[in-house]
């Protein structure tokens, strides 16, 4: 398996020699003269704990799209943790070979004012669900409510209008979903909305949903954040509550995050979280100090260590690109 992936990689970095001019890192390889691409993503990351060493490739992943005057379309395969190797108290190692198709929609714009996306795609929900992929992150490590409050992936239609100051975006599922086991909930159901306004400074995000799992499980959510970018600071927070009706309490999160660009391509970054869910840790806070690195708008070396309350602290260091 380790073999089959140097492989894979292998594969795309000599699509550059095959095709001339016709590759560009990060933005894939234009085969013809159409706007069309293939290319990809991957990630590898080491996790440590004190009772816990990890190697592993977290993501590896196959993207075809393209993007004309009036529609575009993005289909994505991914293998999730294809490779896991542990160390310390807990030895193990695993292989998953499985492709799942995270992403494949299609795109039509009706105007200059409004488009609408058809598919599977990224619920969009808060600043951070949208940029799932990790070299487009801040660090490796995602928020608490990223996995708990709401559906990351979404399988319906996605109607977007644009303002002047504001976007809203309505979210429509009424369906069993593309890939449907590879999501953090499993659903039938996703009716959210949400409106992004700016103020000059910065950006604000509400917004609100409801999906049923599988199980009939039903829960509601909202979310708030506000995110501002300066020069040699980006600052963001985000909360979140969720009411499941397999739950008395209500499941909540909020984080706040300060981005310092110390330097091009260097950032610093540290955040805040406090949250209450069903983990076996049900009620925690934390604090991550990161530092990331970009040879490469689409290259990332990143390094943070996560300080727990109530659980043991960790570091994780990995490197993440797109091709």
């Amino acid at each position: 398996m380790k073999r089959w992936i140097l492989w894979f990689i292998a594969l795309f970095f000599s699509l550059g020699s095959w095709a001339e001019e016709g590759y560009r890192l990060g933005e894939g390889w234009q085969p013809t003269h159409l706007p069309i691409y293939l290319g990809g993503y991957l990630s590898v990351w080491s996790n440590l704990q004190e009772d816990r060493q990890s190697i592993e490739v977290d993501e590896l992943a196959l993207m075809l799209y393209g993007e004309f005057d009036r529609w575009g379309f993005i289909s994505e395969l991914e293998m999730d943790e294809p490779y896991l190797k542990s160390f310390g108290q807990v030895r193990d190692e695993t292989v998953h070979t499985h492709l799942h198709i995270e992403r494949i929609n299609f795109t039509y714009y009706i105007d200059d004012s409004s488009e609408i996306m058809v598919g599977k795609f990224f619920s969009e929900v808060g600043f951070w669900n949208p940029s799932a992929i990790n070299v487009l992150r801040d660090t490796t490590s995602d928020p608490h409510f990223i996995e708990m409050i709401f559906p990351e992936m979404t399988t319906g239609v996605l109607y977007q209008i644009f303002g002047e100051r504001y976007t809203l975006y309505m979210t429509l599922q009424h369906n069993h979903g593309i890939d449907a086991v590879y999501n953090n909930f499993i659903i039938d159901r996703h009716y959210a909305m949400a409106l992004s306004l700016e103020d000059g400074l910065g950006e604000w995000r509400v917004g609100g949903g409801w999906f049923r799992e599988v199980n009939r499980t039903q829960s509601r959510y909202m979310t708030l954040g506000y995110r501002s970018d300066r020069s040699a600071w980006t600052w963001m927070v985000e909360s979140a509550v969720r009411k499941s009706s397999q739950v008395k309490s209500m499941l909540y999160d909020i984080y706040g995050q300060g981005v310092w660009h110390i330097l091009p391509r260097r950032d610093l970054i540290v955040r805040l979280e406090h949250y209450h869910d069903q983990s076996v840790v049900s009620n925690d806070q934390s604090a991550v100090l990161g530092y990331t690195y970009r040879p490469s708008p689409y290259m990332a070396l990143k390094g943070e260590v996560a300080l727990y309350a109530h659980q043991a602290n960790r570091w994780l260091f990995s490197f993440s690109m797109m091709f």
